[in-house]
């Protein structure tokens, strides 16, 4: 069936008993859509919420909160066996490990052994952030949001924040959640903030825990009922 909302908002999905129920499709018009399964009016199981920013979060989801990552990988075939075995290759030269790329971006924020350069330490945290360093996404977060070394940009920061706390990076998650209560970089969202700062305060950061107290007590009480 399909239900579109006084809000602008439109479901296209299975019911039950009047309920958003089963796989269904759910759009907002700021640019937020979920689909996968439902309970109950809320997202219950796997399904993918994609966010203005172009942000994807893809999992397992648990009255409507992201629980955890989740993704499916096709098999690949299998090769046929070679009927000559073929002399190996030389061995490669080992590439900087994400670790290592981070550790290199932190001598030079820090001004470690070296000068203190903001431009180069963004260098080497974009190389390990590409490489998946939680850590490295979550400094470039902080570097485009204060404009050190980078153009100051909250979009962009949103954007690494998200990386970051989609692999449980508490801080990061925290941050994001911020960005969207003050709508910087991204569209002002409450239930998107609270969202964020319950995840991180789950994970024990202690600002999240008391920012999470603050929100209970100050949004409105129908925003947790959507």
């Amino acid at each position: 069936g399909t239900l579109t909302y006084a809000s602008g908002s439109k479901y296209v999905g299975e019911f039950r008993d009047g309920k958003r129920h089963g796989r269904g499709t759910y759009t907002r018009p700021n640019g937020h859509k979920y689909v996968g399964e439902w309970k109950n009016n809320l997202a219950n199981g796997l399904g993918v919420h994609t966010y203005p920013n172009g942000g994807v979060s893809e999992g397992i989801w648990e009255n409507g909160k992201f629980k955890y990552a989740q993704k499916v990988t096709p098999l690949s075939k299998p090769k046929p066996a070679k009927r000559f075995a073929k002399t190996p290759p030389p061995p490669k030269r080992s590439l900087p490990t994400a670790n290592q790329d981070h550790k290199r971006g932190l001598l030079f924020y820090k001004g470690i052994g070296v000068d203190k350069d903001f431009k180069k330490a963004a260098q080497w945290f974009r190389q390990a952030a590409r490489k998946g360093h939680a850590g490295a996404q979550y400094n470039l977060g902080i570097m485009s949001y204060l404009g050190q070394g980078v153009r100051q940009d909250y979009a962009i920061s949103a954007n690494w924040f998200q990386k970051a706390g989609e692999q449980d990076h508490a801080a990061a998650q925290y941050n994001l959640g911020f960005l969207y209560y003050e709508g910087k970089g991204v569209e002002k969202d409450n239930l998107q903030a609270f969202m964020w700062i319950d995840r991180s305060a789950n994970l024990g950061d202690e600002k999240a825990i008391r920012a999470r107290e603050t929100l209970q007590k100050a949004l409105p009480k129908k925003i947790f009922k959507r």
